[in-house]
């Protein structure tokens, strides 16, 4: 039916063109903006997520922005510790050269000091953006990541970079509580400060005269030494037939220096046997002189050494220790060496230090004295009691006592585990004992890590031995902050890298959600553009239905 009044095939080609004009907005607006969710009306849950994402991209940014300054500063504290460990080697070379006797060290020591004052300048000048890695202890962190959990929370994640402390600067003794600590003794008390004395090494003397009238035919001399009995057998024109492990013939006109040298060769070659401890008594060395025979031990426990004779010998032997705190009895003399035998004790020579095991802190302060001079050591930020237990061996060490031995006994796990220092005076020329005191305490101040450098001094003969006790740890410190600064650096490196193809492909992922696809954008306009047409050319003939039905009536 037709109708003047209402053009149904007008309102239908009306509402169709509406739809495509507003399907060719659309399609403008993908094409203008690039996007096919471009606000929260295109879709509310697509356009929701593409914003988070969008808001976690631009912090990563920053993020690989902080990256690439941590990767800055860490590379100049590196090549900082680099360059310090090149002087430090240079300087080895003038300490090493100062060992000789005929050399200027003076000289020497003044290409040294301007080492150590190039050194400093190093230190000094390793900043970035004002931040120096090479002083100080605090560590610092570095913004590494962003990390959004399943719930939508949002965490940052650190890279923590630990300063290797590379000054000069002189540590400071606590005067807090003190450290647990024992002797072998068992000595300690509630301010835990141990006293005692460090004994030297112990040593037998034996000697061996004889009067006019020397030894005689089948006289035997037996030397026990640790439960172990050696024997001289004298036999006129001996011939070494009878010897044995434990029995040396000697010629009877023979004298008091070939007793000794018998003794002396058949507990070498006892000691030989037995891995170079006799009986496991800790007897170390014998040796002979003129008629003295000398025993060592660096025994944990007593060796009896005693001498005893099956005839009565015309002649003296005495036992004698190498000094009056010895423990060992003052020289004794007897004719009759089968009425009267002699025998004294060789005490431990070795005192422990331990150190309880547990953990340590920074500033804790551990002091060893010797005759009233002070050695010590203060830790340093994430040292544990094997690092304080070397670093008291360096300092005694280079302290070139003489004779005196030190040695670490490191543990597995120092926080559950005691870490002990042997110390002994292995000089048999020592005439009496070292007092010893050990004490410790908390809240010192940590010197810096080549402290040290500041007692090298090469200009005397002392100090040149010290200082090449000393360069040695400090280039394994330079060498150690060089490393851990090169791990860092390529740590900030690798995340860097991480941080930025994590970018690209969150942003590839936005772009899935939110991109238009263009070339089907271009299609779908065409299409739109033709729907168009047509639609206005129904309007059109839609519009010109009436005019046909009025031409009736003319």
């Amino acid at each position: 039916m037709s109708s003047i009044l209402t053009n149904n095939g007008a309102m239908v080609a009306l509402q169709t063109m509406n739809m495509i004009n507003k399907d060719l907005g659309e399609v403008q607006d993908m094409i203008s903006t690039g996007k096919r969710v471009s606000d929260a009306k295109d879709n509310a849950a697509i356009w929701a997520i593409s914003t988070t994402m969008e808001s976690d991209v631009s912090s990563l940014k920053a993020v690989g922005d902080s990256l690439a300054l941590g990767e800055s500063t860490v590379s100049v504290a590196r090549n900082a510790s680099e360059q310090v460990t090149s002087l430090l080697q240079e300087m080895k070379t003038k300490i090493v050269s100062a060992q000789e006797e005929n050399v200027d060290r003076d000289k020497i020591q003044a290409d040294v000091v301007a080492l150590r004052d190039q050194i400093s300048s190093v230190v000094n000048a390793a900043q970035f953006n004002g931040l120096n890695l090479l002083k100080g202890t605090a560590n610092i962190d570095i913004l590494g990541s962003l990390d959004r959990d399943s719930n939508g929370n949002v965490n940052t994640s650190d890279i923590t970079i630990q300063r290797n402390n590379l000054e000069q600067t002189a540590s400071v003794f606590g005067n807090g509580s003190a450290i647990a600590e024992t002797d072998a003794t068992g000595l300690s008390n509630n301010s835990l400060v141990v006293t005692d004395n460090l004994d030297v090494l112990q040593t037998a003397l034996l000697t061996f005269a004889e009067t006019g009238l020397g030894f005689a035919n089948t006289n035997q001399i037996d030397l026990v030494v640790s439960g172990q009995t050696f024997s001289v057998l004298f036999e006129t024109g001996a011939d070494g037939s009878g010897d044995s492990a434990s029995l040396t013939e000697v010629d009877a006109t023979g004298s008091a220096t070939d007793v000794a040298a018998a003794f002396a060769t058949l507990i070498s070659n006892a000691i030989s046997s037995d891995s170079g401890s006799l009986n496991g008594s800790g007897v170390v060395s014998a040796t002979a002189s003129l008629g003295v025979l000398t025993i060592n031990t660096q025994s944990s426990s007593t060796t009896d050494v005693s001498v005893a004779g099956n005839t009565t010998i015309a002649g003296t032997i005495a036992i004698a220790g190498a000094n009056t705190n010895a423990d060992i009895d003052t020289a004794v003399t007897t004719t009759a060496i089968t009425t009267s035998a002699q025998s004294a004790n060789i005490d431990d020579a070795t005192n422990t230090l331990t150190l309880t095991a547990g953990q340590v802190s920074e500033g804790d302060s551990y002091r060893i004295a010797l005759n009233g001079t002070n050695y010590e050591y203060v830790a340093r930020q994430n040292e544990n009691l094997n690092d304080v237990a070397e670093g008291l061996k360096t300092v005694l060490d280079a302290a070139g006592i003489t004779g005196l031995g030190v040695t670490v006994n490191r543990a597995t796990d120092p926080t559950a585990q005691n870490v002990t220092l042997d110390l002994q005076l292995l000089d048999p020329t020592q005439t009496s004992d070292q007092a010893l005191t050990v004490a410790s305490a908390e809240d010192g101040t940590a010197g810096g890590g080549l402290e040290q450098l500041a007692n090298i001094d090469v200009s005397t003969s002392a100090g040149a031995a010290s200082a090449l006790v000393f360069i040695e740890d400090l280039i394994e410190t330079s060498i150690d902050a060089a490393s851990a600064f090169g791990s860092d650096e390529k740590r900030l490196e690798i995340q860097n890298d991480f941080i930025s193809k994590l970018t690209d492909s969150l942003t590839s992922g936005i772009g899935t959600l939110v991109d238009a696809d263009m070339e089907e954008t271009a299609a779908r306009l065409q299409a739109l553009q033709v729907q168009q047409q047509l639609g206005t050319q129904a309007l059109s003939i839609a519009n010109q239905s009436p005019q046909n039905i009025l031409a009736l009536f003319r």
